[in-house]
């Protein structure tokens, strides 16, 4: 029997700054009604006890070598996680659009560029979650504008003193809207 209000598939990236948020986004579309399926890698796994019974965990293979893991190179996993697990990811999802009552949508951590693009070519409806603060998402947003300056990617001639002028004129315009949010933040919060 389908659920009242379908089956939503969440996708956390495997550490708690991601997997928290993304099990809190759980309990209010649970609580609303809808089905909740946890595809999760073998790498942390989520404790299925820890969790409403109602909720269904998938493991998706991931591959990762475990001297990548203990290296805490976190660019380095990441990159290996997105390769690994994009073909088991799209397989999973398959099998669950075959199951009585399908999948209503994907959402995955922003963090899962490869295996999130399977959702749309099997035309199932994606929504990206990005766990991180307002002044990483400001950093997200500023990216384009440090590659257009040249300050990244950083390369082998990157020296700081060389640099230190452009980026006393870059970084206070940006530190400024950083401010600007806090500020914001601190009002709304007054109240």
């Amino acid at each position: 029997m389908a659920p009242p209000c379908g089956r939503v598939v969440l996708f956390p990236m495997p550490y708690p700054g991601h997997t928290i948020p993304m099990f809190h986004l759980a309990a209010v579309l649970r609580s609303r009604g809808f089905s909740i399926t946890v595809l999760h890698t073998e790498l942390r796994a989520p404790d299925p006890a820890a969790h409403p019974p109602e909720y269904r965990f998938v493991a998706v293979a991931d591959g990762t070598p475990p001297e990548l893991v203990v290296s805490e190179d976190a660019a380095a996993v990441l990159t290996s996680l997105n390769e690994t697990c994009a073909a088991p990811f799209a397989d999973r999802l398959a099998a669950l659009l075959a199951e009585e009552g399908g999948v209503l949508c994907v959402i995955a951590d922003v963090m899962w560029y490869a295996p999130a693009a399977a959702a749309p070519e099997l035309g199932v409806p994606l929504m990206l979650l990005m766990t991180s603060s307002a002044s990483s998402f400001r950093t997200f947003m500023e990216y384009p504008l440090l590659l257009e300056r040249g300050f990244l990617p950083v390369d082998g001639e990157f020296t700081p003193c060389v640099h230190r002028l452009e980026l006393c004129v870059f970084l206070p315009t940006y530190f400024a809207e950083i401010m600007k949010i806090i500020k914001l933040l601190e009002i709304f919060s007054t109240y």
